[in-house]
C-alpha cells in the first residue's frame, strides 16, 4: 500500500512540475513576440491608425490546450500584441507615451468558429470601428486561409495622467486624424450600455 502511495505523491510532483514549466514557457513566448514586435516594427510596413492593420503570427506549442489547438485564453493574449502593433507601426504609440495616457480595455467579447493547430500561421485584422465619448471600439479578426477564426470587439479608453479620460477630440488630435469620426453602430451603443461603459471611468 505504501509504495502505491510514493508513486502517486512522485505522479502528483512530476504532473505540478509540468504545469510549472509549461506556465513559464508560456508566459516567456508572449515576452518573446512582444519584444521582437518592438524590436522590428521599424523594419515592418506601417499602419495606418483608421486602416487595416495584419499582423502575423504562428502557434506555437506553449499556446495549445488539452485538446492540442490554441487555448482560447491566448487569443485575448494574441490580441494585446496585436493592438500593440498597431499602436507601434502606425506612430501612434510614441504619441501616448509622450502624453503619458495609459491605453486601458473596458469591455470584450469574442466569437470563436474555427480552431487552430500547432505551428500554423494566422493574421490578425485590426480596425477601429469608431469612437464617442465613452471609448473607442475595435475589431480585431483572426484569419487563417482567407477563412475567419475568431473574431472580437473591444471597447478601449485612453487615462490620462490626471486620471480623466481623454475625450474623442484629443485621441483624433494625438493620432492625426482628420476628418469626421467614424460613428458607432447601433449593435455597440447598446454593448455599451448593457455593460454600463461610461465616459467618466472605465466602467460606472
Amino acid at each position: 500500500f505504501l509504495p502505491h502511495i510514493a508513486d502517486a505523491h512522485t505522479s502528483l510532483h512530476t504532473l505540478s512540475l509540468s504545469f510549472r514549466i509549461c506556465k513559464v514557457s508560456s508566459v516567456m513566448n508572449l515576452w518573446f513576440r512582444l519584444i521582437w514586435r518592438w524590436l522590428t516594427y521599424r523594419v515592418r510596413s506601417r499602419c495606418s491608425v483608421m486602416g487595416t492593420c495584419v499582423s502575423k503570427f504562428r502557434v506555437w506549442p506553449s499556446d495549445l490546450d488539452a485538446l492540442m489547438h490554441m487555448n482560447n485564453g491566448k487569443y485575448f493574449a494574441v490580441l494585446d500584441l496585436a493592438r500593440i502593433d498597431l499602436l507601434l507601426r502606425s506612430g501612434f504609440f510614441s504619441s501616448i507615451l509622450r502624453s503619458k495616457w495609459v491605453p486601458l480595455v473596458q469591455i470584450e467579447t469574442m466569437s470563436f468558429r474555427r480552431s487552430l493547430k500547432v505551428f500554423q500561421t494566422f493574421e490578425v485584422r485590426t480596425d477601429i470601428i469608431g469612437w464617442s465619448e465613452r471609448g473607442v471600439c475595435l475589431q480585431q479578426t483572426f484569419v487563417r486561409d482567407d477563412h475567419i477564426v475568431a473574431q472580437a470587439h473591444i471597447i478601449t479608453c485612453f487615462r490620462k495622467p490626471n486620471g480623466a479620460l481623454a475625450t474623442p477630440s484629443e485621441i483624433a488630435a494625438l493620432a492625426r486624424f482628420e476628418g469626421e469620426a467614424p460613428t458607432l453602430p447601433d449593435w455597440v451603443v447598446d454593448w455599451m450600455n448593457s455593460a454600463r461603459v461610461s465616459p467618466n471611468g472605465c466602467t460606472r
